[in-house]
C-alpha cells in the first residue's frame, strides 16, 4: 500500500490528536514521543502490524490510542529494547513451521530506553537473517544513530520542524551549523529557550559562521524565539516523511530518531479537553480500519505426552533430570516446531521467552518455549515478561517465592520433574497455566524414596497427586501413639527422610510430605477460603491437603530459601505448626522441631 493511501487522518488533524493526548501523559513524558505515536497510529500501521512498546512509552502509547480511538490494535509491552527484533524472529520461526501469516511489520516504540551491546548485536542478526522487518521508533541521544547504520539499519531522522525548515532554504549554513552543534551546546539553547532573553541569540551564534551571524541578525528576539522553538521531531508532517522513508525497500531493520522538543518551548494549546467533532469521522475511519484484524490460519495444535518415560535408579539432580526430559521431549514428532528452547542461539534467554511465550497473542501459533537460567535477576526478570501474558517454562536454580505471576514447581526427584514439564507445557498449549518457574538444583538426590511411593501409590494416583502440589512421600500409617507430619520441599527431602526415619525409630508416626509447589496447594486453600467467605459457609479442605496430610496432626514445615512459605499449613490444616530455620537444615534439627510440634 502506498504511503498516501495509508493516510487517514491527515497531518492537521493529527497535530491536534497529539496536543490532546500530551495533556493526558505524566508531565515528565516527552512530547516528541507522543507525537511520533499520534502519527504512527494516525497514518502508518496496517492491521497486521504489531507494536511492543517499552514501559518509557506506554502511558504515551494508551494516551494516543484513546484519542484516536484504536485501542482495538494490538499492543504488547516489555521492558526489553531487543522484545521487537525476538518478537519478529518467532513469527519468522512460526512462517517457517506452520505456514506463512499475514505479511507484518513489528514496530518496536523504545523511548529513551538504554541501548545495549546486546540489543545492536542483535540488530545486525537480524538484518543478516533477512527476518520480518521491524521498524524502531527511538528517542535521539549521542551515539545512537552511528551505532543502528553500523548494525545495518536503515536510519530516518526528525529534528526540525517546518518554520526552520524554511530557514534552511534561505540559510543553508544555519542548518549545517545547527547539525554539528555538540550535546553541551544544544543543552545551552534549551536554557536560552526557557529564559527567553538575549541568552538564547548568545548560545546559538557563539563560534558560527559569517552566514549565520548575518541571517541571525535579522531577526528579532521573538522571531529568533519562534524559529528555535521549532526544534525537535515533534512536526507531524516531518514524522510522516520520515515514516515514508523507513516503510520503503531499505532492508529488515529501519529506524526513526526524533529528537526532544526543548523543555522551553511554549505548549499553549495542549488541553485534555474533548476532541471537536467534526475531528470525529476520520479518526473512526482510521480506527475501524486499523482495529480490522487480518485472519489467521487456525493454529497447530502441540501434542505433549504426559511423560517421557524418563527414570532414575541412582543419585541424580532435578538440573540434570529436567535437561534429559527436555531432549527426549525435543525428539518427540508431535512438538515438532512447537518447542523452542531458548538459549544465545535465539537472543537474552529471558526476552526470548517471552516473545516465544507470546507468539499466540502476536502470530496466532501458540509455542512451548522453555528456557534455563542461573541468575536471581532473571527470574525478577521472566516475573515482569510473565506480568505481559506471556507462557512458557523457566526452569533455575534460584527460587521464585513471592515473586508475582510465576507459578513455582520444586520437585525433588527425576521422575515429578518430568511429569511436570510435561504437564505445564501441556497447559501453556491449550491456554491453561501461564509462566510456570522450575527450581531445579545440581544436588544429587537418592531416588529410592521416590521409586516406594510410586510402588505403594501406583502411577495414576501419584501423578495426579504430584500435579495437584503435594503428595505423601513416607506414609506413617494409622494407629495410636504420637504423630507428627513433615512437609519439605525440593533439595531439603533427604533431611526430612533421615529426620523421619528417626523419629519413627522413636516410636513416633511420620507422615513425610513432599509439597511439590507452595504456590499450587496455597492457592487451592484460597480458593476454598474465598469460596467460603462469599457463601457464608465453613471453608472446605482442598483436596490437595486431604489427600497428603492427616487431619489433626501437628506440622513440621522445612524449606531452604524462606520457611515463612511453608508456615502457613498450620492455619490451613488447623494444627499447631514449627517451622525449621533455614540455618539449621539437617535432620537433627527436624526432629527437634518435631518434638516441639508434638508438645503443642
Amino acid at each position: 500500500m502506498k504511503h498516501a493511501e495509508r493516510r487517514v487522518v491527515d497531518a492537521t488533524v493529527l497535530d491536534r490528536v497529539s496536543r490532546h493526548a500530551r495533556a493526558a501523559v505524566e508531565p515528565e513524558a516527552s512530547a516528541t514521543l507522543v507525537a511520533a505515536l499520534t502519527s504512527l497510529y494516525g497514518a502508518v500501521l496496517e492491521p497486521a502490524d504489531r507494536v511492543i512498546v517499552h514501559p518509557d512509552a506506554l502511558s504515551a502509547a494508551r494516551a494516543v490510542r484513546d484519542g484516536l480511538g484504536v485501542a482495538g490494535h494490538p499492543l504488547v509491552a516489555s521492558g526489553a529494547p531487543v522484545a521487537t527484533l525476538l518478537a519478529a524472529a518467532a513469527r519468522r520461526h512460526v512462517d517457517l513451521h506452520f505456514g506463512a501469516r499475514p505479511p507484518a511489520r513489528f514496530v518496536g516504540v523504545l523511548g529513551r530506553a538504554d541501548l545495549d551491546d546486546d540489543f545492536f548485536t542483535l540488530v545486525r542478526r537480524h538484518v543478516d537473517e533477512e527476518a520480518a522487518p521491524v521498524l524502531l521508533v527511538v528517542e535521539a541521544r549521542d551515539g545512537v544513530r552511528p551505532r543502528l547504520e553500523q548494525a545495518g539499519c536503515r536510519v530516518s531522522e526528525v529534528r526540525f520542524g517546518p518554520r526552520l525548515l524554511a530557514a534552511f532554504l534561505d540559510c543553508p549554513e544555519l542548518e549545517t551549523w545547527l547539525a554539528m552543534l555538540p550535546p553541551e551546546r544544544w543543552r545551552g539553547l534549551e536554557a536560552g529557550l526557557a529564559a527567553g532573553d538575549g541568552e538564547l541569540r548568545l548560545a546559538l551564534l557563539d563560534g558560527a559562521p559569517v552566514p549565520v551571524w548575518s541571517y541571525v541578525g535579522r531577526l528579532s528576539d521573538a522571531e529568533l524565539h519562534a524559529l528555535l522553538g521549532d526544534l525537535g521531531g515533534d512536526d507531524q508532517e516531518a514524522l510522516l516523511e520520515a515514516y515514508a522513508d523507513a516503510a520503503g525497500p531499505r532492508g529488515p531493520v529501519s529506524a526513526v530518531l526524533v529528537h526532544p522538543a526543548p523543555v522551553g518551548r511554549d505548549a499553549e494549546g495542549d488541553e485534555a479537553e474533548p476532541l471537536p467533532a467534526d475531528l470525529w469521522p476520520s479518526l473512526a475511519e482510521r480506527a475501524t480500519g486499523l482495529s480490522r484484524l487480518p485472519l489467521s490460519p487456525d493454529p497447530w495444535r502441540a501434542t505433549v505426552p504426559t511423560s517421557t518415560g524418563a527414570s532414575a535408579n541412582h543419585p541424580t539432580s532435578t538440573r540434570a533430570a529436567l535437561l534429559r526430559s527436555l531432549r527426549a521431549l525435543e525428539r518427540e514428532q508431535g512438538l515438532a516446531g512447537h518447542l523452542v528452547v531458548a538459549d544465545e542461539s535465539v537472543g537474552p534467554t529471558v526476552p526470548a521467552l517471552e516473545q516465544l511465550g507470546l507468539a499466540r497473542e502476536v502470530s496466532g501459533q501458540p509455542l512451548l518455549a522453555v528456557g534455563v537460567i542461573d541468575s536471581l535477576a532473571s527470574v525478577a526478570e521472566a516475573s515482569l515478561a510473565a506480568a505481559s501474558g506471556s507462557r512458557f517454562v523457566l526452569a533455575g536454580e534460584e527460587s521464585a517465592i513471592g515473586v508475582a505471576s510465576l507459578t513455582l514447581l520444586e520437585p525433588a526427584y527425576a521422575v515429578a520433574v518430568d511429569w511436570l514439564l510435561c504437564a505445564a507445557l501441556a497447559e501453556i498449549g491449550r491456554e491453561g497455566r501461564g509462566a510456570v518457574h522450575v527450581r531445579v538444583t545440581r544436588r544429587p538426590l537418592d531416588q529410592t524414596p521416590f521409586a516406594e511411593a510410586r510402588e505403594r501409590m501406583g502411577d495414576p494416583v501419584l501423578r495426579g497427586q504430584v500435579l495437584s502440589g503435594a503428595y505423601r512421600l513416607v506414609d506413617g500409617g494409622t494407629g495410636a501413639g504420637p504423630a507428627v507430619q513433615i512437609a519439605a520441599s525440593g533439595p531439603t527431602l533427604p533431611e526430612a527422610v533421615a529426620a523421619a526415619a528417626e523419629l519413627a525409630e522413636e516410636g513416633v508416626r511420620v507422615h513425610l510430605v513432599d509439597v511439590v509447589s507452595p504456590d499450587l496447594v496455597y492457592g487451592a486453600w484460597q480458593r476454598t477460603l474465598r469460596y467460603g467467605i462469599r457463601t457464608a459457609t465453613t471453608p472446605a479442605l482442598p483436596g490437595v491437603l486431604r489427600q497428603a496430610f492427616e487431619p489433626r496432626v501437628p506440622v513440621v514445615t522445612v524449606h531452604d530459601v524462606a520457611p515463612y512459605s511453608l508456615g502457613w499449613l498450620g492455619s490451613a490444616l488447623g494444627v499447631p505448626a514449627v517451622a525449621v530455620p533455614s540455618s539449621d537444615l539437617d535432620a537433627g534439627s527436624i526432629v527437634n522441631a518435631a518434638l516441639a510440634a508434638l508438645s503443642l
